[in-house]
């Protein structure tokens, strides 16, 4: 059921690159930690001009190198309804920021940068113009690390506080957790506060 998930759409100026690889990132990395029932991911342009386009040949090369899966998809523009049924709506540059706080105005601050995430108020380069897939890729990972590690203690120390019984499991599920997020950003290190 949707309305139990956390809903996310990632957003750039066309939705062949930028966008399109962090929802499939985010959708392979959900699902390697068997916490694909708590997400709704999807992603999103701000553009008309390349609707319906396949995500771009080289962004799928890059997917590909790192074992990410995607399908045959059709770049789609945001929508008025996507403000109110997403959770959060990650944008890559500050022209996404400013078209979409515009648009929505985001009075409920749902609209942030991605890489804000990771404690960087920066963008993420178009890749269509520098031709650098692979710093779009980490940048990305090292975004997407941060939010699932922050999404996961919140639920984890719900339950692991003191001795409760499932805390073995919990211990269990952490270690396996960042084993994977490490397969795909190496040099991801989870630090607790």
């Amino acid at each position: 059921m949707s309305e139990n998930k956390v809903k996310i759409l990632f957003v750039c100026l066309g939705n062949i690159c930028r966008s399109p690889m962090a929802e499939m990132i985010m959708k392979k990395m959900v699902k390697d930690a068997r916490r694909e029932e708590e997400f709704e991911i999807s992603s999103a342009a701000t553009s008309d001009e390349v609707i319906g386009y396949d995500i771009y040949p080289p962004a799928k090369e890059c997917l590909r190198k790192h074992d990410i899966p995607f399908q045959k998809r059709g770049a789609r523009q945001v929508t008025d309804e996507d403000y109110s049924y997403y959770d959060h709506i990650f944008v890559m540059d500050w022209a996404n920021l400013r078209d979409m706080k515009r648009r929505f105005g985001d009075e409920k601050g749902k609209i942030q940068m991605l890489m804000s995430l990771a404690g960087e108020e920066r963008e993420i380069p178009a890749p269509w113009y520098t031709g650098d897939f692979e710093s779009t890729y980490r940048d990305i990972c090292t975004s997407l690390n941060k939010f699932l590690s922050e999404s996961f203690y919140l639920i984890y120390n719900h339950f692991r506080c003191g001795e409760s019984p499932i805390r073995e499991f919990l211990v269990a599920v952490e270690v396996a957790f960042f084993r994977e997020i490490q397969k795909y950003c190496p040099t991801f290190r989870f630090l607790r506060s």
